[in-house]
């Protein structure tokens, strides 16, 4: 079975009658009113790559200076460990974000 591009994977839940409403991971079932998670190899949602996830935090205001696993917050003068296994991931920066 030939794999689907994202704008294929949209087009074909908007066409399904049984799709009420759609996310990038999740369907709401027209029949029974309830969401169903898609499997993650089904989103239509597409994923960044490293250099997409540093310009994203490179961005930041807030962000003085931005390494692979981790960055400089301007707000408590701190360095903000990232996740080891994922460059530039931003989540550990964004609960940060949140409460500092």
């Amino acid at each position: 079975r030939a794999k689907r591009t994202e704008e294929e994977r949209i087009e074909y839940l908007r066409a399904d009658a049984h799709v009420a409403q759609f996310e990038a991971y999740r369907v709401l079932c027209a029949s029974c009113d309830k969401w169903i998670r898609l499997r993650p190899n089904s989103t239509f949602s597409r994923r960044r790559n490293a250099e997409q996830r540093a310009a994203t935090l490179r961005a930041d205001v807030l962000i003085r200076e931005v390494e692979p696993n981790r960055v400089f917050c301007s707000l408590c003068a701190k360095w903000v460990q990232l996740r080891q296994d994922s460059s530039y991931c931003a989540y550990p920066w964004l609960q940060h974000r949140g409460k500092c």
